[in-house]
């Protein structure tokens, strides 16, 4: 009996800014934060004066940022949705099929920003898992039990993945053409996240946005003077 088991994995579907998506327990199920900052990618990405943009969504889970920014933004001609697990691509895969957006969306398996570093992109959203170890042990048995985890935790710190991709873009060729780096984690990795800032992105501006939600969670936006 499925007492406990998420309508959305009942279902097959959730409801993302309006749109019926397809869900299965490959994914993470996204969360109002995620629906509120999409906004602001879309109106973010609609503002820049470049055309034809190149957007990367690094650990794209149902692929919800991939189909927004993809139908929402006239001035994208694709989007690179990478993701390191085979059972989240095939939702996304699903969902990307299902908004008839195959030839704007390409689904890449990889290790974060890895499958791109030979490729010139102009925007990197990353939505990555940032749960550290004390949030694990205090999140509810349910969520353990059926949400996959590859979607939840994001190392000791929380930060571990992120630091993995700041990491990988300091070998990336097309680096100085970068426009932005968008991502979104927690509160306490504010430190880590000016660090960066200084070291590697010390020509972007950064602006840090309180989660509509959850005002414990932020969003960090490095942007190219």
């Amino acid at each position: 009996m499925n007492v406990n088991k998420p309508k959305q994995y009942i279902d097959k579907e959730f409801t993302f800014l309006g749109k019926k998506f397809y869900i299965d327990q490959g994914a993470h199920i996204p969360r109002h934060s995620t629906e509120f900052i999409t906004v602001h990618y879309i109106n973010s990405i609609n503002n820049l004066s470049k055309s034809d943009l190149v957007v990367a969504d690094v650990g794209t889970g149902t692929g919800v940022l991939s189909v927004s920014i993809a139908s929402q933004c006239p001035n994208v001609k694709k989007v690179y949705a990478i993701d390191l697990f085979e059972n989240a691509l095939q939702v996304a895969s699903i969902n990307g099929s299902n908004f008839n957006l195959e030839d704007k969306i390409e689904l890449l398996q990889g290790d974060l920003f890895e499958p791109l570093l030979d490729k010139q992109v102009d925007v990197i959203i990353a939505n990555l898992p940032f749960a550290d170890d004390n949030k694990m042990k205090a999140l509810r048995s349910e969520v353990i039990k059926y949400e996959p985890m590859t979607g939840i935790y994001g190392g000791r710190t929380g930060f571990e993945l992120y630091e993995r991709l700041f990491k990988q873009l300091e070998k990336y060729s097309y680096f100085r053409y970068l426009k932005g780096l968008w991502i979104y984690c927690n509160l306490e990795h504010k430190p880590r996240i000016e660090y960066f800032h200084r070291s590697l992105f010390n020509n972007f501006n950064l602006n840090i946005v309180e989660d509509k939600y959850k005002p414990y969670y932020l969003h960090a936006y490095f942007h190219r003077r």
